[in-house]
């Protein structure tokens, strides 16, 4: 992803995201080394099962205590996550025929995609994702001109040069 984007991983740098990224291909016992004395072990809790998501997601994570020690120009965290920002998109529209209430509430940030995995291709995965959902009473969301259900379309706007999905089984 590093090489992809055109980011360096200095070797030197006190980025705890740097000393994982810096390890050759194919030295297997140094990665590993690094990683079990890695500071991401101490925000995962023993005993309880972490995905790889989670984990990129903590490493990506330049407020996190672990890149206290990372100055701006050498924490990698703060890079790649810039590369990786999205915006999410909500648009509602009121489902009475008669009602013209529309809102654009504001962009929501984010790091990732989540999405649920079918057999199918990439492009209808994120098609299904942002596929318009009505929202109810319930949803404590309903048309503030005249109380009806809101119709909410969800638009993936990437702002870096890398999106993240989070495949769910």
């Amino acid at each position: 992803v590093c090489n992809h984007l055109g980011v360096t991983v200095p070797h030197d740098s006190a980025c705890p995201l740097a000393r994982l990224l810096a390890v050759s291909s194919g030295v297997r016992s140094e990665f590993r080394r690094r990683l079990m004395t890695h500071p991401l072990w101490k925000a995962l809790e023993f005993g309880r099962q972490h995905d790889a998501h989670e984990a990129l997601r903590l490493l990506l994570d330049d407020t996190h205590a672990m890149h206290r020690t990372c100055t701006r120009q050498s924490c990698v965290a703060r890079v790649l996550s810039a590369h990786s920002k999205v915006n999410f998109e909500n648009h509602l529209t009121c489902t009475k025929p008669r009602c013209s209430w529309t809102s654009t509430p504001p962009e929501e940030p984010g790091c990732d995609v989540s999405i649920e995995v079918n057999a199918c291709d990439l492009q209808t995965l994120l098609s299904d994702f942002e596929m318009p959902a009505f929202l109810a009473s319930q949803d404590d969301y309903v048309c503030q001109d005249c109380g009806d259900m809101v119709q909410k379309t969800f638009r993936v706007q990437p702002i870096g040069r890398a999106l993240f999905l989070h495949l769910k089984r």
